[in-house]
């Protein structure tokens, strides 16, 4: 019907609308901060630091990273460059499922189009999608690598085609391995359903296509190898035990409250089969109970069951609904009112998907934005910082600390003397500045007690040099300096004068001082004092680094 193409491309228009506001609204996830981070590094150190990936996402980065000065004007820029990718993978689905069903439904872009709703009305999608990530080129690539080897049915060669495709997104990350999986089933659905079979035919695609991945994937490897060195670091295995341990399967059970629709489509699985349908459906059925059986195996198999997970596990029912979709409609006698429950579905999938989008439109980049603006204001280029997931790669510093994620904390830290060498960093570089993010919290207690006793809360998200003070007598206290400045003396609750090295110091009075022990002399009791390193701007300290629903979102908890 022609008020549905209308309705479906305006939906899709808003999306794409939303999709890109978000851009420069939706904070910046620690992740992307640590892919951009390692692209710099990669770049700037010759050691491809690819994460336990093949590397290709270390490496493409580079003209972003490599002499940077603005480290969102990077994360927008790759997140432009995402979005197309993201546009990419949802378009190759629609496309992938209306390839399937071409001439075996009715309706085969009707179908095609619930599979993508069943995708993309989940509200997990829309925060995570936005994000710069390599999953979203892996899956548009191997998407449309399903899309060719679905038409290489008629021309052989396609095939190559879709070895190409995937073995680039395997360059990206090995979860192109799940959506080849659903290719090669969609590929066996469509060859099954439309009862063409061919020994020579399917030799020669399986040909084409192992070839044309090898090709592409022994060709990078060979230039990755030629320029950069291979960086040694923690074994795959570990980190998927680590993160099972973690998150178990917790996350994915709790992606069930979102998935209401998806499980009724099931439900009306169950109930076409029982009606007996037609041979052609009750195959459409099956292939649709094996793509659920796949997305099942891929949860026992898949370790890493954050949020963002959804945007790959997604296809699997979405893949099964699309096929479903026909035989669950002619399971009711009633056209009329498998048309409206079609259309409930739909709609339903359209308002789960409507308040995600919305929050959204909400400014949770602006703490960000705000503590970088700060940073560039307060220190020069030359002052070392330190951000405990690599925000800050766009810094010059020939030997920048390292991110530090769960994983690295939880082994990175816990070798003998592992604390004091870290600890001793802030003091040799000297560190001016932390940004103060949730992961702060993480670290060894003795990290915590250094950062408490040397720095303290300034600006938004950022620490500066200072010292907390408190005297409930007159007595002298010592403040160990490791950044040399003038520091300013602010009382919060109308202290007296102290004396600093022996020389009297008011309210808002400056004193430079040099690394090492200072003596300050309370005159008389106070509760509360700051002695911190002079800044031009006032203290605001409002406001979270990550806003509080990304972390609970993140692994899908209250």
């Amino acid at each position: 019907m022609a008020w549905a193409t209308w309705a479906a491309g305006a939906a899709a228009l808003l999306l794409m609308g939303a999709h890109c506001a978000a851009i420069y609204t939706e904070s910046l996830h620690w992740d992307e901060l640590g892919l951009f981070y390692r692209a710099a590094e990669t770049w700037r150190t010759g050691v491809i630091d690819a994460g336990g990936r093949p590397g290709l996402a270390a490496v493409l980065p580079g003209p972003l990273v490599r002499g940077c000065s603005d480290v969102l004007a990077v994360v927008h820029a790759g997140r432009w460059a995402t979005a197309i990718a993201t546009f990419a993978y949802v378009a190759g689905l629609f496309m992938a499922l209306r390839s399937v069903l071409q001439g075996l439904v009715e309706r085969p872009a009707k179908s095609a189009l619930f599979g993508v709703a069943l995708l993309v009305g989940v509200p997990i999608f829309h925060r995570w999608s936005v994000q710069v990530r390599s999953d979203q080129w892996c899956l548009a690539l191997g998407l449309w690598g399903a899309v060719a080897l679905i038409a290489s049915q008629r021309k052989t060669w396609l095939a190559a085609i879709a070895g190409v495709l995937f073995g680039v997104g395997y360059l990206f990350t090995q979860k192109v391995a799940y959506v080849a999986g659903l290719a090669l089933l969609l590929a066996a659905a469509r060859q099954q359903l439309t009862g063409s079979f061919s020994w020579r035919r399917e030799l020669a695609r399986g040909a084409w296509l192992a070839a044309a991945a090898d090709a592409v994937i022994a060709a990078f490897t060979l230039w990755k190898n030629a320029r950069f060195t291979p960086r040694l670091g923690a074994d795959n295995f570990e980190a998927a035990a680590f993160y099972r341990d973690m998150l178990g399967y917790g996350p994915y059970v709790r992606m069930l409250d979102m998935m209401i629709v998806h499980l009724i489509v099931v439900a009306l699985m169950v109930f076409a089969f029982v009606k007996r349908p037609a041979p052609e459906h009750r195959r459409l059925l099956g292939f649709a109970a094996l793509a659920i059986a796949m997305g099942l195996g891929v949860v026992v198999v898949h370790t890493s069951a954050f949020a963002y997970f959804w945007m790959t596990l997604g296809l699997f029912p979405a893949v099964a609904g699309a096929l479903a979709l026909e035989p669950i409609e002619r399971a009711f006698s009633s056209r009329r009112i498998a048309s409206l429950l079609t259309a409930a579905m739909f709609i339903a999938l359209l308002a789960g998907a409507v308040p995600a989008i919305a929050r959204r439109a909400a400014d949770t980049q602006r703490v960000q934005r705000d503590a970088y603006a700060f940073i560039e204001a307060s220190f020069p280029r030359e002052a070392f910082g330190f951000h405990p997931e690599g925000g800050l790669f766009c810094r010059p510093d020939p030997d920048p600390f390292r991110f530090f994620f769960s994983l690295q904390l939880a082994y990175e830290l816990k070798a003998p003397g592992a604390v004091d060498r870290f600890v001793q960093r802030f003091v040799d570089k000297p560190v001016s500045f932390l940004v103060a993010t949730h992961r702060l919290n993480g670290f060894p207690k003795p990290v915590q007690r250094f950062w408490r006793d040397h720095y303290l809360l300034y600006g938004p998200a950022v620490m500066i040099p200072g010292f907390t003070l408190r005297a409930e007598t007159a007595q002298t206290l010592k403040v160990s300096v490791i950044v040399p400045g003038e520091y300013r003396w602010a009382p919060a609750d109308g202290a007296p004068a102290i004396e600093l090295d022996g020389a009297p110091l008011k309210a808002g009075g400056k004193r430079w001082l040099a690394r090492g022990v200072h003596e300050v002399r309370a005159t008389a009791p106070f509760k509360l004092g700051f002695l911190a390193l002079a800044m031009a701007s006032p203290p605001r300290p409002a406001g979270d680094y990550y806003p509080a629903d990304m972390l609970r979102e993140i692994t899908l908890r209250d």
